[in-house]
């Protein structure tokens, strides 16, 4: 039994990874590694195949004459194919008549992204109309989210003393007598 081992390069001196190798009529079979190494076990008379795609197929036969247990052989492969520039195809004899069909090109209605532009606009009209700005409410709804958030914070709005608008309109009610009602008030001495 002899121990094959070496590296699978290509003609331009470039390792091959998963490069299969292949003893002829036996099942013993091995891969090059990423680096190209390879390792299998053969007896004289064997003929070792190493195949690849893109590559012929190449081999070698192990001589009767053979006297090294350990053997080193370096195998170059030759490319199979041709490599060629790559072709493109058009349904077009010239650039011209490509450029015009594309220029003319009308993509088809899609119904479903016009009634969502439609429905946009609509909304948007809408909008406009009938969502005129409010001031009173606007302040309403501040004053509201104000007191909202100082309760949330455990706080509680306080009133001003110092607001000369309260002391005014407090003021007239006294003066106007609104402040109280006719019941409340007791009744004037005689």
């Amino acid at each position: 039994m002899k121990s094959l081992s070496g590296i699978v390069k290509n003609t331009y001196n470039e390792l091959l990874p998963d490069v299969t190798i292949k003893i002829k009529n036996k099942d013993k079979s091995n891969k090059t590694d990423f680096r190209g190494l390879y390792s299998i076990v053969a007896v004289k008379g064997d003929s070792v195949i190493f195949s690849h795609p893109g590559y012929t197929n190449s081999r070698i036969c192990l001589p009767d004459t053979i006297k090294c247990t350990f053997c080193s052989y370096d195998i170059v492969m030759i490319p199979d194919t041709i490599v060629i520039e790559a072709v493109s195809l058009f349904p077009w004899k010239t650039y011209n008549e490509f450029k015009q069909a594309f220029l003319s090109y009308v993509p088809p209605r899609n119904r479903e992204i016009e009634n969502a532009v439609h429905n946009i606009a609509l909304v948007q009209t809408y909008a406009l109309l009938y969502n005129e700005p409010d001031p009173e409410r606007n302040f309403n709804d501040v004053m509201k989210l104000q007191v909202d958030r100082a309760a949330n914070y455990g706080m509680v709005p306080s009133i001003s003393l110092l607001n000369p608008f309260a002391w005014a309109k407090f003021i007239q009610a006294i003066s106007n007598g609104s402040l109280f009602n006719s019941r409340d008030m007791p009744e004037p001495p005689r």
